[in-house]
Parts: structure tokens; sequence; C-alpha cells
């Protein structure tokens, strides 16, 4: 409820302060744009204040970092004594990001753990024997750009596995939320049904910064026909987008072990792991390399 209230507030803000509306996308998109089309970038951003996340993206190869954030230092210390290995870490962790999924070599990567994989093909991933409990569909889901930033990417080629469409841009303006002044532009995607009837709308809304240009969040609402009312889906919050890719952002990390995907074989039956890479450890002996920042 408070977050719907914040949403409708935000959304009658805009409509209040909104400033000599123009028909021109921020000149900053296009700069994104490059450099979301030139293949080389590294995003890291906050989503809906509950997951951190960051993607690096490089010669083809993706490679996706995620952390889950508790602001409740009490349900921290609950959490450390879960008696599962990982499970407290990843919540408690806010600074240190361990990757999640990673493409390369027509290949999809999925960490299970520590210093373990599973690898899948994109033929693999389609085999209906593939074992549900593993968890496939939500890999290339994940090694996709978030939906609010297609529009300054929109040749992506996983926009299309995530079955993405580019909004169109409707309108700018600017707004001032407390201290903060921004610049934003408004992008709208129809949701169709069966026989192309409009069933609602997405609308998208990227915030930049007064100042400095910067995109600064990212808001994606769902309203539908004759409605006045927005409901928000998702919220981004961006740390970060450069093309500058920190230290060893889409290396694997040292001695991992990569085992096959469930195909319903006698092997996935027994629960056997089967492993068919091993990734060479790092030069120093160290179990850890510089963690993607």
């Amino acid at each position: 409820m408070k977050r719907e209230l914040l949403s409708a507030t935000l959304a009658l803000s805009i409509l209040a302060t909104s400033v000599g509306t123009a028909f021109a996308e921020n000149p900053k998109a296009e700069e994104y744009r490059q450099m979301f089309a030139n293949g080389t970038y590294y995003i890291d951003y906050d989503m809906n204040d509950s997951v951190r996340k960051a993607l690096a993206v490089s010669d083809g190869k993706r490679m996706d970092y995620t952390i889950l954030m508790v602001r409740n230092p009490a349900l921290q210390t609950a959490l450390a004594f879960i008696p599962v290995v990982g499970l407290a870490g990843m919540f408690i962790k806010e600074t240190k990001k361990d990757p999640t999924a990673l493409y390369q070599d027509n290949k999809y990567y999925q960490f299970i753990g520590k210093k373990e994989a599973r690898v899948a093909t994109p033929a693999e991933l389609q085999d209906e024997n593939l074992d549900p409990s593993e968890a496939w569909s939500s890999v290339p889901l994940r090694l996709a750009l978030p939906e609010g930033l297609v529009v300054l990417a929109p040749n992506d080629p996983f926009n299309k596995i995530a079955n993405y469409s580019v909004p169109a841009f409707v309108e700018s303006g600017t707004i001032t939320d407390g201290k903060n002044t921004f610049d934003y532009d408004t992008y709208k995607s129809p949701i169709t049904g069966a026989t192309g009837n409009v069933l609602a709308d997405k609308i998208f809304y990227l915030y930049y910064d007064n100042k400095n240009g910067d995109l600064k969040r990212v808001i994606t609402r769902f309203k539908e026909p004759g409605s006045s009312m927005e409901q928000t889906i998702t919220e981004l919050k961006i740390r970060k987008i450069t093309k500058e890719l920190p230290e060893n952002a889409l290396k694997m990390p040292g001695g991992t072990k990569v085992y096959a995907a469930g195909l319903g074989d006698m092997d996935d039956l027994l629960d056997r792991n089967v492993l068919v890479e091993q990734i060479p450890g790092d030069d120093d002996g160290s179990e850890e390399k510089k963690d993607a920042e």
C-alpha cells in the first residue's frame, strides 16, 4: 500500500510540476544507445529496493550478478543462523556480488553454489526432458537487460529471448522531487490480446539528473484503457552505466566445477552430477579474485 501511494503521489507530482513538456528525447538517451550498441557495457542497479543486480557484457559474453538486500538488521542476524550453505549470505551481503548466470560460446551457465555451476546449450533449454527443478527458464531472463532499458538498447539480441518489444517515445518533461530536479522521457508499449486488441499499456519513465544528465531512475507502470490510474510494476535505481568493465567481470571464478544440465537420463534420475568442465584455478592459488564492483 505504501508503494502504491508513493507511486500515485509521484504520478500526481509529475502532472503538477512538469514544465514545458516537449516532444524531444533527452540528448543523453542517444549516448546510452551508442554505448549499448557497441556491445561492451556494465550496468549496476537496484530493483524495487530489494534486489541489487549487475550485468556485464562484451564480445557476446554476458554475466549476471544478483544479491538480495535486507534492510532489517534483526532479520540479517536471524538469517545468519540458517543452516543452508550460502542462503544467509545471499540476504546479508550488499557489496560483494557473486555471479549467478553466464552466457558464452553459445552456452548458458548458472551458478549453483561455491565454485559450482551447470551448463546447457540453447537446444538443451528446449528439451522436453530438461529437469524443471533446475529453473533453467530464468537464466536467459537474468542475462537480458531490464525491460525499462530496452528503449536504449533496441537491438540487443536478448530482447527477443526475453520477449521484450521496443516502446515508442511519448513526451519529455521536468519534475522536481524534493530537492532534486530531473528531466524525464516517457515511452509506451501496448499489451495486446490474441486478436490485436489493446488490453493495457506499459508506460516507462526514464529520469535523468538535471545537472549531469546521468540516468538515475526507471519506473515501469501498467495502465488499463480508459483508466487514469497507473500501477507501478518495477522501479530501477541506477547506480552506474559505463562502457568500462570491472576487473574480471566476465571471468568465471577459478576452480569452478561445471556439471551437465539434467536431461532426464539415469544420472539425472539418480541425482548424480556429471562433471563436464573444470575451470583452472587462479594463478596465485587464492580462493577469490577481486569482485566485480
